[in-house]
């Protein structure tokens, strides 16, 4: 037996990209599960990514938020950093926001470096940001700096 209230509730808590009627979606030329794509550029979404080329490393630093939506474009600096072939640094001062997308990425990075022979390091970043690493142990497993002297 079917209530109404679950009706009610499924139409007051249907997301905004949810077909309103079955087969809307197909006609659309996406299934109802699929996400819609971000045709807004990483910077417009909150991030700003800056890659600078020392004579000691190429530093990536991103500043603001590092998620699903903006992360492509840190794999791609990262990826173009790494082709280089000169040490990479991930400089984490400006990041705001990290999720688990970020913390692949950076992992991915890290391993990716570590096959090739290239150090790699990052340094840290906010407080809020830094608990991230700590919970997920990756603190201890990535290459952290912890020297603010020669910080560039």
């Amino acid at each position: 037996m079917r209530r109404a209230g679950t009706r009610r509730w499924r139409l007051l808590f249907r997301t905004p990209h949810e077909p309103a009627r079955r087969g809307e979606a197909e006609s659309e030329g996406r299934s109802k599960h699929s996400l819609p794509v971000s045709t807004v550029r990483p910077s417009e979404q909150g991030l700003d990514l800056s890659v600078n080329s020392t004579q000691r490393c190429t530093v990536v630093r991103p500043a603001g938020e590092l998620d699903a939506a903006t992360v492509p474009a840190l794999e791609q600096s990262l990826a173009d950093a790494i082709s280089v072939g000169r040490p990479v640094e991930i400089d984490l001062r400006a990041a705001s926001f990290v999720d688990s997308s970020a913390l692949w990425a950076i992992t991915l990075a890290h391993t990716t470096c570590r096959r090739r022979g290239i150090p790699m390091s990052l340094r840290p970043g906010p407080p809020r940001v830094q608990q991230v690493f700590e919970v997920t142990g990756l603190y201890d497993l990535l290459p952290f700096l912890t020297d603010e002297p020669g910080a560039s």
